[in-house]
This record gives C-alpha cells, structure tokens and sequence, in this order.
C-alpha cells in the first residue's frame, strides 16, 4: 500500500520534505474514509425516482399540448398515470385536455380523482364545477365552488367573479 507521504511527495514539488509518519498516518485514514464516502453510490428512494418519471411524462404531455397535439397530451397522461396512479397531477392534466377536448364527463372524473388523491386541491374543484355547470348540473357545480371556498375563499371568489364577468360579456 502506498502511504499517504509517498502520494503527497510525488504529487508536489520535490523540493517539499514528506510529512511525518503519525500524521501520515492519521491523514491516510481520513483520505481512505473519504473516498469510500465519495464511491458510494447514491440510494434513491423509489419514491422520487417515480416522481422523476412521472414528471418527465407531464413536461411531455404539455408540450403537446402547447403545440395543440391533443391526443398525443393525453397518451402522455395516460403514461403518467401508469408510471404513478397515486399523483393528483396526473389527473389534473389529465382533466384539463380532457376539458380542452370538450370531454367534459372524462374531465370530470379526472378531476374527481385529483380531488381525492389532493382534497385541497382548489383549482380542481373549480374547474370541475364549471364543468358541472356546463352539463347544467347547477347543485353539484355550487357544492364544488362552497368546497374551494373553504380551501382558498380570496382566491376562489376572485376567480369565480371574472368568470361571471367574462360569461355575461
């Protein structure tokens, strides 16, 4: 084995004098400790691995939809739902296409579903309530807008009142 006073006489100059033994040593030790510290390989919880994944899906589905592919947005939600059924956001992407696409019952559900996964997730019983409005199902629709009120009341309010401005106009 090469001590640590042979690794630092020829790394340096050669005009610099090796260090003594005891600390040789004690520096050996610490230099071996960090490099073993250093060559571990790095455990990720499976958890963020799938939420990687997940998110590299979603970046994939908005940018179809950003270019307008529909279909190929909602492949990628469906992809993303696959890889991590436990992410409110899946569906809530999911939703939103769906509700681009004037496939409100599947928005819906999707939206239900983030609902669950997230139940103080506001925009979701906001968009679902809309919805809900659309398909003139008026007493499930003010059940969803009371429901965002209580998670966000400034926000939700201020939404829904640009929204009745924007309708009557």
């Amino acid at each position: 084995m090469i001590s640590i006073n042979t690794v630092f006489y020829r790394s340096n100059e050669k005009n610099i004098a090796p260090v003594s033994d005891s600390i040789a040593q004690t520096e050996n030790s610490m230099v071996w400790n960090f490099i073993k510290e250093r060559n571990k390989p790095i455990k990720l919880n499976s958890n963020i691995r799938k939420d990687y994944k997940t998110n590299l899906i979603l970046t994939e589905a908005r940018k179809y939809m950003d270019i307008g592919d529909l279909d190929q947005a909602r492949v990628a939600c469906k992809k993303a739902i696959l890889a991590d059924s436990t992410n409110g956001e899946c569906y809530f992407f999911s939703a939103k296409i769906n509700a681009l696409s004037n496939r409100d019952i599947e928005a819906i559900s999707d939206y239900t579903k983030t609902v669950q996964l997230n139940p103080r997730h506001y925009q979701a019983y906001l968009n679902r309530g809309i919805l809900r409005l659309k398909i003139k199902k008026t007493a499930a629709a003010w059940y969803d807008f009371f429901s965002a009120i209580k998670i966000k009341p400034l926000k939700t309010l201020s939404f829904l009142l640009s929204y009745a401005v924007r309708s009557v106009f």
